[in-house]
């Protein structure tokens, strides 16, 4: 059928409306029940959201208030002094010792407050005294690593060893600690780590839901003929689309639910938690709509869906080093949906309401305007076939 068809027209109050609503809202449940791989990938974002949140668990404060006390003596194999302070190591100076080939080439983990190094020096003769060196090493805390060079001279002087010292007080080297567990961690009891990694698991749980579902659905029936079907009933191309709205809000609106339970679970009482989470699903399948509208096969609109995520990622990576993608990011309700949610999951609000304010505003002058676009130029092309 030629693409110079007019659009349907349906009165708005014609009766038996609601009912025809439903009955597009079952197909599309039922779309889903025979598509169990979408749906995976939702409860697959769920798992997730369940994994950060037991990972996020802060450990105990006892178990902290330990490892932020002891600091590490690092010795050789068989050192007669580690021996003689391991000895007599007590509560009042927490320390653990490790016992290395060489302590000078010993990379420190991060957060460590003190460290010393006892290295057997080799002597002159055989007739010659025993020497060591001993470098005492800390990270901002000098305090620290002095009461621990108190603590290691005090217990060579009552070892009454007879060794010629030499001693010094260092910082640790720049970088230490890069090939330690530690490195590359994310530490999800952190407030801002966990409000980012919050974000983004809602964020992608609503594009998935709102925008690739809708997509690939839409542009399936459009492929096959079904919406141009459905616009020529007593439906019509509006109520098809308002019915999809609806689906997919539904959809979201449950998974982030399930979500923010884990996460934030304050903010499933929060209107204002509740009017980003809608408003940001509704941009989202604004855009959706928008690329079924001017793409004719299933394939062309995944991949200008795809095209669409990367050059969202594009815009936000060059926006920091050129002003005129910064202008441009401004006018993407993205950008403020993504600062709104980080504002909520921020663990300060205080310091987040101008953030919160500021985005919420932006979500309000082009969410709308988009919605609107997308409905016009769906009921010009979308119902069309080919």
């Amino acid at each position: 059928m030629s693409r110079g068809l007019p659009t349907p027209q349906r009165p708005v109050l014609a009766p038996g409306r609601a009912r025809l609503l439903l009955t597009l809202f079952r197909k599309e449940v039922k779309r889903l029940q025979r598509n169990p791989a979408a749906l995976m990938a939702v409860l697959l974002l769920v798992l997730m959201s369940v994994l950060v949140s037991i990972e996020a668990r802060p450990e105990a404060p006892s178990g902290r208030r330990a490892a932020a006390q002891a600091c590490v003596i690092a010795h050789g194999p068989g050192d007669e002094l580690a021996a003689y302070l391991a000895r007599h190591a007590g509560e009042r100076l927490p320390v653990r010792f490790l016992e290395v080939p060489d302590p000078r080439r010993l990379r420190y983990p991060r957060g460590l407050p003190c460290a010393a190094e006892i290295v057997p020096v080799a002597s002159a003769g055989a007739a010659a005294p025993e020497r060591r060196r001993i470098v005492f090493r800390y990270d901002g805390d000098r305090a620290r690593a002095e009461r621990l060079a108190r603590w290691v001279l005090a217990g060579m002087a009552a070892q009454a060893s007879g060794a010629s010292i030499e001693q010094a007080m260092e910082p640790f080297a720049a970088g230490h600690g890069l090939d330690q567990r530690g490195l590359g961690q994310v530490n999800l009891s952190a407030g801002k780590t966990r409000a980012l990694v919050g974000t983004v698991l809602i964020y992608s749980a609503l594009f998935f839901v709102c925008c690739a579902m809708f997509i690939s659905f839409s542009a399936h029936e459009r492929e096959r003929g079904i919406a141009q079907a459905l616009a020529l009933t007593p439906a019509g191309p509006t109520m098809a689309l308002f019915a999809k709205l609806i689906f997919h809000l539904t959809l979201g609106a449950g998974a982030c639910a399930v979500m923010l339970a884990v996460l934030a679970p304050w903010m499933l009482v929060s209107p204002v938690a509740w009017a980003i989470l809608l408003t940001t699903a509704l941009g989202l399948l604004s855009v959706a709509a928008l690329v079924v509208s001017f793409t004719r096969t299933q394939t062309a609109a995944s991949l200008v869906g795809f095209s669409y995520l990367m050059g969202v990622g594009a815009v936000f990576a060059l926006s920091g080093s050129f002003p005129a993608f910064g202008y441009v990011r401004a006018l993407m309700f993205e950008h403020h949906a993504l600062a709104a949610l980080a504002a909520l999951f921020e663990p300060e609000l205080k310091a987040s309401v101008a953030t919160l304010l500021e985005s919420l505003l932006g979500m309000a002058l082009t969410v709308p305007m988009l919605l609107i676009v997308s409905v016009l130029v769906w009921r010009k092309r979308a119902w069309t076939h080919g």
